[in-house]
């Protein structure tokens, strides 16, 4: 791990070199600067999309509230376009299939309906989508192409706000999820795996849903650890409230979806903050789970191989309370547990499985650093927890 050098860490120079220095430095500045113009490598060009809050010109503005004019602006825009919405509501279902486009929405661009992106390397920034919920698997936005960006955008109410379908490299970042009766992001591999996926920065908050998980992935439904998933999504910044009791389920619940990475995310509410059926590989890292409250497992550690758990923070409702920083069921392989935080808990790991290592927990007010739950195995080692 590399470490910067403590301050005031700088070596003292002698006089003599201090000259030294000085007459070289005046050396430097009488050569010429086309000597010093080393060639460099040409950086690769960034995608349309990686900046969203530059200043850009629009290439067609939208010139009603209807489907159509949208579709009239998009064709006129053509590929790699900026097309702009004006402040008001757009009504019926949209299209977004030419290449390339951004759509820019004013502040207060409201769109009604659901809007589709078929167009590879398309970008849906800022704006606002308000959604009647009729049915809480139906997408506000369902990105079905490659390399997508659904940024700062407001969503209130509806089913599903974002989803993505069999689609990689997709975006859905710095958005707020509001009202929604279905998950704020789900993640379906449609029989050929959505990768890396990144989810970044939302700020989501249930109070109308129904043991729903506010993101969610899923590979496939078998119980085994092959067949088509997920893979490498980065799960990454997001603050999820999941409100108290039933109205949540699992913060972020991946199911069959190998690599994924959990980090420096807030979760609090539900029942289980963040779930990991059959996704080897995850790591899990600098995250804050809030258990106070209705919540009563951190980590869901559920039949998955090779799990990491580092540098987590786990807050509990007390020693004689319920609450486990990590649970295993269905017998887990290899999770390793090391250098996280708990406080205020009754269990940090509630074990089964084998060839566990669970070393190095700060624990303040815990009960138990591990209890052993169905069939742990002889292979677990537990070392090194305790208060820091």
């Amino acid at each position: 791990m590399y470490h910067p050098a403590p301050s005031g860490a700088l070596s003292r120079r002698s006089p003599g070199v201090r000259v030294s220095f000085a007459l070289a430095l005046v050396a430097l500045l009488l050569v010429p600067a086309a000597a010093l113009a080393a060639p460099h490598p040409q950086p690769a060009a960034p995608r349309p999309q990686s900046d969203a809050s530059a200043a850009v010109t629009c290439t067609k503005t939208v010139s009603g509230f209807t489907a159509t004019a949208v579709h009239q602006a998009r064709d006129a825009a053509g590929v790699n376009g900026v097309v702009c919405f004006p402040a008001g509501t757009y009504t019926g279902d949209l299209l977004a299939s030419v290449a390339g486009q951004q759509w820019r929405l004013d502040d207060n661009a409201t769109l009604t309906g659901i809007t589709k992106i078929t167009g590879t390397g398309v970008m849906l920034y800022n704006g606002r989508v308000t959604r009647p919920a009729v049915d809480r698997w139906i997408a506000s936005v369902e990105i079905r192409a490659d390399n997508v960006t659904v940024q700062s955008i407001v969503f209130r109410g509806g089913g599903t706000g974002v989803g993505v379908y069999g689609k990689d490299h997709d975006r859905i970042v710095n958005n707020g999820f509001a009202n929604l009766t279905g998950s704020a992001v789900s993640v379906w591999s449609e029989g050929v795996g959505a990768d890396y996926t990144v989810i970044k920065g939302n700020r989501i908050t249930q109070s109308k849903t129904v043991q729903v998980s506010p993101i969610t992935s899923r590979g496939n439904e078998s119980g085994n650890h092959g067949g088509v998933q997920n893979y490498r999504l980065n799960i990454r910044g997001n603050t999820i409230d999941q409100g108290a009791g039933d109205i949540g389920w699992f913060g972020i619940e991946l199911k069959q979806s190998k690599g994924a990475i959990v980090e420096n995310n807030t979760i609090t509410g539900g029942q289980v903050l963040v779930s990991l059926p059959e996704t080897d590989g995850a790591y899990v890292r600098y995250n804050t789970f809030d258990l106070r409250g209705s919540a009563h497992w951190g980590i869901e550690d559920g039949n998955a191989w090779d799990t990491k758990v580092v540098g987590n923070t786990f807050i509990g409702d007390g020693k004689t309370g319920v609450d486990y920083g990590v649970s295993m069921n269905t017998n887990p392989l290899r999770t390793i547990v090391d250098a996280n935080t708990a406080t205020n808990m009754r269990t940090l790991v509630g074990i089964a499985g084998d060839y566990h290592q669970i070393t190095n927990n700060c624990l303040t007010n815990v009960a138990n650093v591990v209890e052993f739950m169905l069939n742990g195995g002889p292979h677990i080692v537990v070392s090194g927890n305790g208060p820091c």
